[in-house]
């Protein structure tokens, strides 16, 4: 909470030193990217440069309004080790040589209610920043606002350089940041590669590009620095790829949902079924990769989580040419639950010709009266931002939309009762409803950077 008047007294402390040469840049990792912004929005003219990797300026504690367990208990858990030596070996001493019993370990803090205790179960005692945050759980309350999260673009002077995964916890964060940077007419770089969050990979390649970077930026010497701005590795193609500007051109095209389970360009019918399943929150569909912190993030095989009843797919026929999307991802569905509070999961997977299904990008809206478009008939319109990627969806592959109401502990399970986040503890199940007719076109929209045929069209 005061990270922005530490951080601009730090540096305004620097800029009076004697040994002081004019030339300040800042580098960091998550919280200490997070920090950056905090500094940069009223810091001094000598804060020429920042580098935030794997980062934002919102901490995310509360993606889509829902708590992000996965993330935050075991890193309220590490927070809670730092000052101790031998707490901290007994941490990374559990973490590598008894890692599933680690993982159950945390598991019942996931699963414990009401989650305003959760931490307690792992630590052993109450955290009082933990359910503080608990109790004022939305981002745009004035709590939060008040204490630096977020940033003030028209503030910001340091030439910033953005690096991310397409796997990372605060893609979508660091994504916004770069776009607000650019509303205001500013030039970015932006590095995104194959990575999730805190990966070695990903620590040396920040390493190596903020360099440059500040070489360019606090020394005048650009000669390693690269001549396009954005620079993105396309998974799939397995390529690194440069661009002037984040997203590079594209065509928005929407598969939509079809009868059979199918996934097509083609409009669905006139009359079509909708499709149905079943949401219990004593058994929360599980989260199954991606952009994880703690329970094994990145790219994995998604058919143990498309065999379960309460998840539904829709597939495309093997795609006759590589299909390329570059750019935002977004799923506009026609959904009716029998709980006014719910969750929807929408995630976009490449399935191999051998049936491996692998997630490419993903994300989640909490449901809540007010949110989303109302029917005529009571149906509910939604979109979910899903997050960027960059992907190769090869010959031969199939594209397809899981769906589901639930990716636990990456998100806290939605109880369906409306209580708040931190205090609930009764569950309701919920009956889901999933339209795809003339009338309720759902679809996902896919930025398709090079030509679709008509012959692939479904």
């Amino acid at each position: 909470m005061n990270e922005p008047r530490d951080g601009a007294a730090t540096v305004e402390w620097i800029a009076q030193q004697e040994w002081f040469d004019g030339n300040l840049g800042m580098w960091g990792q998550s919280y200490t990217g997070f920090t950056q912004w905090c500094a940069a929005q009223d810091a001094p003219r000598a804060l020429k440069a920042i580098a935030p990797s794997i980062a934002g300026s919102q901490m995310n504690i509360f993606p889509q309004r829902a708590l992000g367990l996965d993330t935050i208990i075991p890193w309220v858990y590490q927070l809670n080790r730092v000052g101790n030596f031998w707490q901290r070996l007994w941490h990374d001493i559990r973490r590598q040589v008894f890692a599933a019993s680690f993982k159950k370990f945390f598991q019942r803090a996931f699963m414990h209610l009401p989650l305003r205790e959760a931490e307690a179960v792992v630590i052993g005692k109450p955290v009082p920043y933990f359910r503080a945050w608990l109790d004022k759980p939305l981002l745009d309350d004035a709590a939060w606002k008040s204490n630096g999260h977020g940033i003030d673009a028209k503030k910001i002077r340091a030439a910033t350089h953005f690096i991310s995964g397409w796997y990372d916890i605060l893609l979508h964060e660091l994504t916004r940041d770069y776009a607000a940077l650019r509303a205001q007419g500013k030039n970015p770089y932006l590095t995104i590669g194959a990575w999730i969050h805190a990966s070695p990979a990903c620590t040396l390649e920040t390493l190596r590009e903020s360099l440059f970077w500040f070489d360019a930026q606090l020394r005048g010497d650009g000669s390693r620095l690269r001549a396009q701005p954005v620079r993105i590795f396309v998974m799939g193609a397995n390529e690194w790829r440069e661009y002037k500007e984040w997203p590079p051109s594209f065509r928005a095209t929407k598969f939509y949902l079809r009868d059979a389970r199918a996934l097509a360009t083609a409009e669905p019918p006139r009359a079509s079924a909708p499709d149905q399943y079943t949401y219990d929150p004593a058994q929360p569909t599980p989260a199954l990769g991606g952009p994880l912190f703690f329970t094994d993030p990145g790219p994995v095989d998604n058919r143990p989580l498309e065999a379960r009843a309460d998840v539904l797919t829709y597939t495309t026929s093997p795609l006759e040419k590589n299909l390329e999307a570059i750019g935002p991802v977004r799923a506009e569905l026609f959904v009716r639950s029998s709980r006014a509070h719910t969750d929807f999961f929408a995630r976009v997977c490449d399935v191999y010709p051998n049936g491996k299904s692998i997630n490419v990008c993903d994300n989640y809206i909490r449901v809540q009266p007010g949110v989303g478009e109302p029917q005529a008939d009571g149906s509910l319109r939604i979109e979910i931002d899903l997050l960027p990627t960059a992907y190769r969806f090869a010959r031969g592959h199939s594209i397809r939309l899981q769906i589901s109401s639930g990716a636990h502990p990456r998100f806290d399970r939605n109880l369906g009762t409306g209580e708040p986040i931190g205090t609930g503890t009764r569950m309701l199940i919920a009956e889901q409803t999933i339209y795809h007719d003339a009338a309720h076109p759902s679809a996902v929209m896919l930025p398709i950077t090079n030509h679709l045929d008509a012959d692939e069209r479904g």
